[in-house]
């Protein structure tokens, strides 16, 4: 009987102490919520809901000329913002490849439907939104976050910059 006991505590234990750092965070175990399909979710220096997205669809919607890579031309031809551009060029040759558009991390709510796959009206929503936000702060008289002040309520953490989306390539492994 007092070995029953013993291993009962002791299974207790382990149990508690399996949970302790899911609750911790602030989330139990069963409440984690699966990245959506395809994409990758946080990593040192981004947002937890930060993502990288599939870009493939996206790229072949923008690459016109389909010549394997995106001009700012053709970026601009799709309305797209140029501050976007600028920050996912990363090695600044004034072009985007497949590589750099899916090594950008994004905010999570620019993927929509969670199908973990970047396209342009995807693109596009997210930075209207995004003006939107800007505008309405501006408007309430407390800056935007393009001038230093606080990202506007409601804005994601770790969002981009008054471009839009992209937060930047994941840091050096």
């Amino acid at each position: 009987m007092r070995v029953r006991n013993l291993a009962a505590a002791l299974v207790s234990i382990v149990a508690l102490a399996l949970t302790i750092p899911c609750l911790a965070q602030g989330a139990a175990p069963a409440q984690a919520a699966a990245p959506a399909q395809g994409a990758t979710t946080g990593a040192a220096g981004h947002a937890p809901t930060d993502v990288q997205l599939k870009g493939d669809k996206f790229f072949a919607e923008v690459d016109t000329n389909h010549d394997g890579k995106l001009s700012k031309e053709e970026w601009a031809a799709q309305g797209l913002p140029e501050g976007v551009f600028t920050r996912m060029d990363t090695d600044k040759d004034g072009f985007l490849t497949l590589k750099e558009v899916e090594a950008n991390w994004f905010p999570g709510d620019l993927d929509t439907d969670k199908d973990g796959i970047l396209t342009v009206a995807k693109m596009k929503a997210y930075s209207g939104k995004m003006a939107a936000r800007r505008a309405a702060a501006a408007a309430a008289g407390s800056g935007s976050p393009a001038s230093g002040a606080a990202p506007a309520a409601g804005a994601p953490s770790g969002s981009a910059p008054a471009g839009g989306p992209p937060t930047g390539a994941p840091p050096a492994k």
